[in-house]
């Protein structure tokens, strides 16, 4: 805290911004919303977009303010013009967390066209989560014109990392035919990779499992074990 402090007097907005959290949660200080505010506000009056945010949610949920839904709207828009910018100049982070505003409605008027937008920039920068995200807009033809093919390969970008949709099931691209010729071994193999799979999909599965051969069921068994070998769990 004694840094925090001294990094704040000095005009430093992650010094501030980090007092404030102190403030507010009581870490090394006596707990004191109102003081919390105060930090906060200090550095988003000088343009800390994370300053900006943290005065929204107190006047949202009337943390050391009294609630007041419009000046809540007024930082947290603010902050979103600032996140846009970062976001135009190609930061991947931000181009998540815009089109997770745009999607949600958070500080910007609702657009999935948007949200599409931005979710595609940062999925071909490799932000994984995105990659589902556009992959289950083209699967739904939200904001986007539908397509099963473009769908599926942001899935299986995403797969690749070893990320697997539970909004929707991969094996079913395979199991139906969708966007792929029908594969039932490949179905077989995604319905059970992502963890606890057979679970998640498993009607998906019972179904599928009733038209295989056991042959046909392991070879599906064989390319799991492949995948798992030549995708091994990140390091955490």
């Amino acid at each position: 805290v004694k840094w925090f402090r001294e990094a704040a007097m000095h005009g430093s907005s992650l010094g501030q911004r980090s007092l404030g959290e102190c403030y507010e949660k009581g870490f090394g200080v006596h707990q004191n919303a109102s003081e919390a505010v105060r930090w906060y506000r200090m550095t988003a009056e000088r343009g800390d977009r994370h300053g900006q945010e943290h005065l929204a949610r107190c006047y949202e949920k009337g943390i050391g303010v009294q609630p007041d839904k419009a000046e809540a709207a007024t930082w947290l828009a603010k902050a979103t013009q600032l996140l846009r910018k970062e976001a135009e100049k190609g930061n991947r982070d931000a181009q998540a967390e815009l089109a997770d505003r745009y999607r949600n409605g958070a500080g910007v008027v609702k657009d999935n066209v948007e949200a599409a937008k931005w979710y595609l920039k940062a999925a071909e920068q490799g932000r994984v989560s995105c990659q589902e995200w556009i992959g289950l807009y083209y699967s739904k033809g939200i904001g986007v014109q539908q397509s099963d093919e473009i769908a599926l390969k942001w899935y299986l970008r995403a797969a690749e990392q070893r990320c697997f949709s539970y909004h929707e099931a991969l094996g079913d691209f395979y199991h139906y035919g969708r966007g792929v010729p029908r594969d039932y071994c490949e179905a077989y193999k995604y319905y059970n990779l992502p963890a606890g799979g057979a679970v998640w999909f498993k009607d998906g599965l019972a179904s599928l499992t009733a038209k295989m051969t056991p042959s046909q069921i392991e070879e599906g068994e064989r390319r799991i074990q492949e995948f798992r070998r030549t995708h091994p769990e990140p390091e955490v």
